[in-house]
């Protein structure tokens, strides 16, 4: 006779078990990808401050504050080859200064590659830049710097602006990019980081769990075990009650009960089949042993003793 199954009680607690580790997971993973990225964007804004405060040393001495001319200053290809050498050795995409006259923000220097050189595809000396982001204005604007997110003819890109003042009152900016698709790169690889950390710590936490569950379980199965036997009519089962605790006080309870029935059957069995006078085996004791000696087929003796 099965009660109940065994390991009902121990499917129930790893089933909270599970569920509160895999909200503790999910928190502590989301956690951790948001330390990382914003690890990544603090790295990144630092990267971008460090270059826009190193593109006036690139430049030759005083080229932000040199008056403006009609035509570009000598070698402003070079310059902008070693701008985006610059970038490029500082994880950047691009370096670019600005400056703003007659409500216009045109290019002072920039970077750029050989082939964006040869297909033209840079920012000319005082050539006007198309629909700068706003930031960029509001930098023009304020005074302060700004970072941003912003998409234009040469990329999307999250940047820096700083500003400036020449000698003559005019405004400039110089400005440092990063690409965002870089950024989300990175910020997937924090993300696969992220997840494969959680996935450990859930598949140990499940394990543990596992192992609590089977261990807090274990005397209830031993309690069961015993009920089970004792509900067959097997009372000399006993369980071991050691302890103090609400599980040895139930295992104490659960054989004293075992006990109790055996003794009460035992008492049963006297009144069934032994004469409460002489305690000796009664008619009923007398009739299946005459049925149990038949059966075998043995020979045997009867005598009928009577007291006239």
């Amino acid at each position: 006779m099965k009660l109940s199954k065994p390991w009902g009680v121990q499917a129930k607690i790893l089933l909270v078990f599970t569920v509160i580790n895999i909200l503790a997971t999910a928190a502590y993973t989301l956690f951790v990808y948001q330390m990382k990225a914003n690890s990544i964007y603090e790295a990144a804004d630092a990267r971008l401050t460090a270059a826009a405060h190193a593109v006036a040393r690139m430049l030759p001495a005083g080229y932000l504050d040199q008056p403006l001319n009609a035509k570009p200053p000598p070698q402003y290809a070079e310059h902008t080859r070693a701008l985006y050498q610059y970038s490029q050795a500082a994880g950047l995409r691009y370096v670019y200064a600005f400056i703003e006259e007659q409500g216009q923000v045109r290019y002072l220097a920039d970077a750029a590659s050989d082939q964006e050189i040869r297909a033209d595809n840079y920012g000319h000396y005082r050539q006007a830049y198309r629909e700068p982001p706003p930031a960029l204005l509001q930098t023009f604007r304020d005074g302060q710097p700004h970072f941003a997110e912003y998409t234009d003819q040469f990329g999307q890109f999250r940047s820096l602006f700083v500003p400036g003042v020449r000698p003559d009152g005019l405004r400039y900016v110089v400005g440092a990019d990063i690409d965002i698709d870089y950024l989300q790169a990175r910020g997937q690889e924090a993300l696969y980081a992220s997840l494969l950390i959680g996935l450990g710590i859930f598949l140990l936490s499940l394990l543990l769990s596992w192992w609590v569950a089977r261990h807090l379980t274990r005397p209830v199965r031993a309690l069961l075990n015993v009920t089970e036997r004792i509900a067959e009519g097997d009372y000399s089962a006993r369980i071991n009650d050691h302890g103090e605790d609400e599980v040895a006080q139930l295992a104490g309870g659960l054989n004293a009960m075992g006990e109790a029935i055996a003794q009460r059957e035992q008492a049963m069995l006297q009144l069934i089949y032994r004469d409460e006078l002489t305690g000796l085996g009664n008619r009923l004791a007398l009739d299946e042993a005459l049925t149990a000696a038949l059966a075998t087929q043995q020979p045997g003796v009867l005598m009928l003793v009577d007291r006239k």
